[in-house]
């Protein structure tokens, strides 16, 4: 007889009529929470630039990477110039999609720079592949841990010898 009187109590309207504000405010709050995180990601400029750099590809095969590269790298150092920690990890960030684009383009084979690095080092297109390695390590910390500080000397330094690899394969 008790498991008939739970089952009327859950199903009642009564209960019904009393949870009714509540589920009000939970969909009402899930509802918020929905459009506040649509609204963030829309808003993150690497996932935006990355959707117009996979249409671009998808809509022309063919287009300049010459001067769709040297357009990021002029982003990067106006990031770099700001001098604050979100813009260093945004270019750390730019720079390893930039690189992992122009060494795609030059035909090394893996889905990410981080399987391109043994490919790297092996062929050695850059004077000192520890770079890439670093900025490939420096990159995957900042998207994993967004409070990670990053040493600005150390991003110049790695800016510096991308500018020098830029300038050997004639984009800048």
């Amino acid at each position: 007889m008790a498991l008939d009187d739970i089952n009327n109590f859950l199903t009642s309207h009564q209960l019904n009529s009393a949870l009714l504000p509540f589920k009000v405010v939970f969909i009402i709050i899930s509802i918020f929470f929905i459009a506040l995180i649509t609204f963030y990601v829309t808003k993150q400029y690497y996932l935006m630039a990355e959707k117009r750099r996979i249409y671009r590809d998808f809509k022309n095969p063919s287009f300049d990477l010459k001067t769709y590269t040297l357009n990021r790298w002029k982003q990067i150092i106006v990031a770099l110039r700001k001098k604050d920690d979100i813009n260093y990890k945004l270019a750390i960030v730019n720079l390893e999609s930039m690189l992992y684009d122009i060494f795609r383009e030059l035909r090394y084979d893996g889905k990410d720079l981080n399987e391109m690095l043994p490919q790297i080092a092996e062929q050695k297109p850059i004077s000192n592949p520890e770079t890439i390695d670093a900025l490939v390590y420096l990159a995957n910390k900042v998207k994993v841990d967004p409070a990670y500080k990053v040493d600005p000397e150390f991003v110049e330094k790695i800016a510096s010898e991308i500018n020098d690899f830029l300038i050997e394969l004639k984009v800048i």
